[in-house]
């Protein structure tokens, strides 16, 4: 039946949430990536900051200029990129969204012992004791992602002068007047990077049926980060 379907170009209820499983792999593996970056950074950051080099080094200042500049672009990207052709958060939480009904309780216990602790992590999706997940949840998972990146909305289209949408629509070779100066700041960027990991690791607890994950950062990361042996002769 299910090689019938498949000619017919029709997909199964579990083919439809492997290929969600599997853009969801790729998401979280490049969001994890943008999460140890930021990690390496602000290592880097706070060896400067405590061996007053910014002051002194234009590389360094250079670094962190640039490090802005290049987050942003992953961070829209891999969360909220609108073009259709891409692989984002916010779109893959619109198709869970749309196959709600796929994700059930049944599903979600499926082959497992019954656990009152994993029935709650279901709970987290599904409203009161309804036994599929809640559009409200999702949809106020990905306003949250939408306002970390876009700043305060005012509307259906604006959004604030901190917002990083502002910064990575523009393209600094092509400015006819003056120089374009934007408030997004590291610190926009690390509440973006930190809601991210945050629905990363929630829908990973829906994708994976209840387990977790602490963070995303490789464990090892402490190694990448001894600026003194890095900057300074041994």
């Amino acid at each position: 039946m299910d090689n019938y379907l498949k000619d017919l170009g029709i997909k199964t209820n579990m083919q439809q949430i492997k290929d969600i499983e599997k853009r969801f792999l790729i998401i979280e593996e490049n969001i994890s990536g943008i999460v140890e970056k930021k990690y390496i950074f602000e290592k880097f950051n706070e060896y400067v900051k405590g061996n007053k080099l910014l002051d002194q080094n234009e590389f360094i200042g250079l670094v962190l200029r640039n490090y802005l500049d290049v987050m942003v672009i992953d961070v829209y990207k891999w969360a909220i990129d609108s073009d259709s052709r891409t692989i984002n958060l916010v779109a893959l939480l619109e198709d869970i969204r749309k196959n709600k009904n796929l994700f059930s309780l049944k599903w979600f216990m499926l082959g497992r012992k019954k656990c009152f602790v994993r029935k709650n992590v279901f709970r987290e999706f599904s409203i009161k004791d309804n036994n599929r997940i809640g559009c409200q949840k999702i949809d106020g998972d990905i306003k949250k992602i939408k306002q970390a990146i876009k700043g305060k909305i005012f509307g259906k289209k604006r959004f604030s002068r901190n917002s990083l949408v502002r910064l990575r629509n523009k393209r600094k070779a092509h400015y006819d007047k003056g120089v374009f100066v934007s408030k997004a700041t590291v610190d926009d960027l690390r509440n973006a990077v930190d809601v991210l990991e945050k629905m990363v690791i929630k829908y990973g607890g829906l994708l994976n049926r209840g387990e977790y994950q602490d963070g995303l950062s490789a464990s090892n990361i402490d190694d990448y980060t001894n600026f003194e042996k890095i900057f300074k002769k041994s």
